[in-house]
């Protein structure tokens, strides 16, 4: 990246400061979530087999560049267990007792997805996504599933009967259990809920908060504004090095969640609120809470807007020393 951006861009670089690589390269990340398909994705030796059909029920992950078309995997490496447990449980549940898989062209099916999240506390959530409510069939899986894994400490459905998979628009109902899974980066704890966005790598996740706060050079002094907050796991990670946290994002749940993970650590100096990151951080906004001196910022894949980086550079910067992370 940095010879793209010196060499391909001529953009001057301050000093790169060297990866802070990953402990574990397997089993690392908290959140799955895996596809239940009626088209199963043929190996290149399969393709011309007339014993083989790919018109099977099959669960795993979306074959690379197929919208259609569903690997059955054996061994998710990228979780620890119960991963693979659950996601075979619900397979042969379907397939034994008859329940459609669903197919993406047809925009019909059952079972659609299933998403786990497994944290270091050892708590367990399950969401199960379905194509239409069926609350009598739903429940006897439910039943199954509690029977078997009486490690999952949450256990939610959501009925989603669009054609995409996103569900940040619909209602996870809780079936079993309190809805949410505790998560904790060092004495920190976290609710995540079946829809809130939380570092996938939780360990990594923890190295990368402590790097931030190195950076920081917080003396309990300063004003934080956390942008992109989502549920303000940084600003509270760094907030005891600090005198105010002002979180911003743009997902309303998620700054629910934040404003309860502040409660819950006890941070009464933190405050978040929901909204555009370019709408809210306005000259009323900087007015009411402060300007910032120190911000740090995690956007989405699509970056900052020009008018945020304006607004911070022109506004903020100008006449206070601006440390952006």
């Amino acid at each position: 990246m940095a010879d793209v951006l010196e060499r391909i861009g001529k953009v001057e670089l301050p000093p790169i400061s060297p990866i802070v690589g990953a402990e574990n390269p397997k089993y690392y990340r908290n959140k799955m979530e895996y596809t239940f398909s009626s088209r199963r994705f043929l190996l290149p030796s399969e393709l011309h087999d007339p014993n083989v059909s790919s018109e099977k029920n099959v669960a795993g992950f979306h074959a690379k560049g197929l919208f259609d078309k569903v690997v059955d995997i054996d061994t998710c490496w990228l979780q620890g267990e119960p991963t693979n447990s659950l996601r075979k449980a619900v397979r042969d549940y379907g397939l034994k007792n008859g329940l459609s898989f669903y197919d993406i062209k047809a925009h019909q099916g059952f079972l659609r997805n299933l998403m786990l999240r497994i944290c270091t506390t050892g708590e367990v959530m399950a969401n199960l996504v379905i194509g239409y409510e069926d609350e009598d069939t739903t429940r006897k899986l439910a039943d199954h599933l509690l029977q078997q894994f009486p490690e999952l400490t949450t256990l939610l459905y959501t009925v989603n009967g669009k054609w995409n998979d996103s569900i940040n628009d619909l209602s996870p109902k809780v079936l079993h259990g309190k809805g949410h899974v505790i998560e904790k980066l060092e004495d920190f704890s976290f609710k995540i809920g079946p829809k809130s966005f939380f570092q996938t790598n939780t360990r990594q996740g923890e190295r990368l908060y402590q790097v931030t706060r190195e950076f920081a050079e917080l003396t309990g002094r300063e004003t934080v504004y956390d942008l992109y907050c989502g549920t303000g796991s940084i600003g509270i990670f760094v907030s005891r090095q600090a005198a105010r946290i002002v979180g911003v994002e743009v997902i309303a749940e998620a700054i629910g969640d934040a404003r309860e993970n502040a409660t819950l650590n006890g941070i009464g100096h933190a405050s978040f609120y929901d909204g555009d990151v370019v709408d809210v951080c306005g000259d009323g906004f900087f007015e009411t809470h402060g300007k910032p001196d120190v911000i740090i910022t995690d956007p989405p894949r699509a970056g900052m807007h020009e008018r945020l980086v304006n607004k911070i550079l022109g506004d903020c910067g100008a006449d206070r020393r601006l440390r952006q992370l």
